[in-house]
């Protein structure tokens, strides 16, 4: 009796944790006004081996200057594990951070666009993050002014605490995922989490290993005195 709850509590307990790290990986769209650098609408201009050159219609968020952007290793996502290769001449949208090599798609949300206008354009993919970024870029949500404003918010946040060991700043903060401005009727505010940010940084993958461990040991200790007093 003993050792079937003591199952049945590891089990609820893993089916938590994963849930937990299920739903901070699907802020992925939101988290692009933090963690991302730029987004873009434009036309497909050039393709070479490594990068694809678009001409920039709109920049939807972000500081650019130029008429042009080179994006390495630049493909469509089309739905769940299938991507496409853009032609010259195709309208797109993309989010992009930049690496030390240049601008890459930030987290797949780069997509086929049937047209330039940021109101009105539709994204050729099934792929759920990138449905909500075409929302976002319809409704207005994903602007200049949301960027800005989040972006001083975590850096007032940063600011206001101590830097210590313990808190020192790895990477940029994850948002709390955010509800659509349709469900509040007005633009979301993201509300930032250092809680957050501590699992995206690697936090989550370390709590689970050591609960996973104290969950085997535990079961292996009432096996152990289930099988002495048989």
């Amino acid at each position: 009796m003993r050792v079937k709850f003591i199952l049945g509590f590891s089990l609820a307990l893993l089916f938590f944790l994963m849930m937990q790290t299920s739903a901070f990986a699907g802020d992925v769209p939101e988290s692009a006004l933090l963690l991302a650098d730029n987004c873009f609408i434009g036309t497909v201009q050039k393709i070479d081996q490594t990068k694809v050159t678009i001409k920039i219609s709109e920049v939807v968020f972000g500081e650019y200057t130029s008429d042009t952007v080179e994006i390495l290793d630049f493909k469509y996502m089309v739905a769940i594990g299938k991507v496409s290769i853009p032609k010259k001449g195709d309208y797109c949208a993309v989010v992009v951070k930049q690496s030390q090599d240049g601008y890459r798609v930030y987290q797949d949300l780069a997509a086929k666009a049937d047209s330039l206008d940021k109101k009105t354009l539709k994204l050729k993919s099934t792929y759920e993050f990138v449905i909500r970024m075409n929302h976002y870029i319809n409704n207005g949500w994903y602007s200049n002014e949301n960027f800005k404003r989040l972006n001083k918010k975590f850096k007032e946040k940063e600011a206001s605490v101590p830097e210590t060991s313990s808190n020192r700043p790895v990477a940029k903060e994850v948002p709390a995922k955010t509800i659509s401005p349709e469900e509040k009727n007005s633009n979301t505010t993201l509300q930032t989490s250092g809680d957050i940010s501590k699992l995206i940084n690697g936090s989550t993958v370390t709590v689970c290993s050591v609960l996973l461990l104290v969950i085997v040991f535990m079961i292996m200790k009432a096996l152990k005195r289930n099988r002495g007093q048989h």
